[in-house]
């Protein structure tokens, strides 16, 4: 069929890709934090009504085209041809109706990054860090997490969002660099730092999660994760434990356990929870009542895209403009 020249004939509509900021609904800026950033493409999907003039097919769009008597009934079919295939393909992302917005996020700004003061940091026995601070911010103030030398270890979600935390078996004796990072509800955040020392020598981690990696996105392709760990000597442990816990509270829920385990590689399987940022911790119990828990690696789960093309391979899909194509 050859091409007429005009988007629309041709099973086209115009459509843009933005990033938006997900709290605003506004266009993502610089301060806009990764967990609310996503990317959408607007397509402001009409009838071929609505932009062609029946009395002349290749000129300009009507200007007033719900005057034609047949505007709204094309319209409501064009509502019903996008509600069928957003069900026909529920693992694509759902087409959406919209214009791109063209105003600036103006929630996340340096005005609303919260303040937090770390007023003691303390470390008891050795190795039991024990945490005060001072949180405030323009907006309510979510949680606080905490940080040894870059690796996230705790989080606070309730006022006044102290912590008491033993520091991982990898963290020798020494000065340390303890980080606390409040968060508001839109996670505008801030961040304090103070020195510690730590007692006791390090030793080699008794446990690790090998897969997935620290920072990691998961895509979901399926409805699990099988979590790979790696046990040194792991005999002398009763049960090795996996948990996971939401970012946003840092509320530990059980993954599974292995029991007794003999092999020094194990594999716990996660059914995956909804998407977002997600904070994996593994514990060894052993019987003398002296568990061991690794620090926390943080990864983020987000559904499977389509298939994805490189930019001179994008295509538009493809439009019904009089909303008759079937969907089987």
């Amino acid at each position: 069929i050859p091409l007429t020249g005009k988007e629309i004939l041709d099973g086209r509509v115009p459509s843009q890709t933005v990033t938006i900021d997900r709290a605003s609904g506004k266009l993502a800026t610089e301060f806009t934090p990764d967990s609310y950033k996503e990317t959408i493409q607007c397509m402001d999907f009409h009838s071929v009504l609505h932009y062609v003039d029946p009395a002349d097919p290749r000129g300009e769009a009507p200007k007033n085209p719900e005057k034609d008597p047949q505007y709204a009934s094309w319209e409501a079919a064009i509502v019903d041809w996008v509600s069928r295939v957003n069900a026909k393909n529920p693992e694509n992302p759902p087409i959406r109706k919209c214009s791109a917005p063209t105003e600036e996020d103006n929630l996340h700004t340096p005005a609303n990054r919260p303040d937090i003061n770390i007023n003691r940091a303390e470390v008891e026995d050795g190795r039991t860090l024990v945490v005060e601070v001072s949180a405030s911010a323009p907006r309510p103030v979510s949680r606080v997490e905490y940080r040894l030398d870059g690796s996230y270890v705790a989080t606070s979600s309730f006022y006044p969002f102290s912590a008491r935390f033993e520091a991982p078996p990898s963290f020798g004796a020494g000065s340390h660099t303890l980080s606390a990072t409040a968060y508001d509800d839109v996670d505008n955040s801030q961040t304090d730092e103070a020195s510690v020392s730590l007692g006791e020598p390090s030793r080699v981690a008794a446990i690790e999660i090998m897969d997935p990696l620290d920072g990691q996105e998961i895509e979901k392709t399926g409805e699990s994760f099988s979590v790979s760990l790696q046990v040194r000597n792991p005999t002398r442990f009763s049960a090795i434990s996996l948990f996971a816990a939401p970012r946003k509270t840092g509320a530990r829920q059980l993954v599974g356990s292995v029991l007794h385990p003999t092999s020094p590689f194990l594999t716990i399987v996660w059914n995956l929870p909804a998407d977002g940022d997600w904070i994996l911790t593994a514990t060894g119990e052993t019987p003398d009542n002296k568990p061991e828990t690794t620090a926390g690696l943080i990864v983020h789960l987000r559904e499977m895209r389509g298939i994805p093309t490189t930019d001179s391979e994008q295509v538009t899909p493809t439009f019904d403009p009089f909303g008759l194509l079937q969907v089987e």
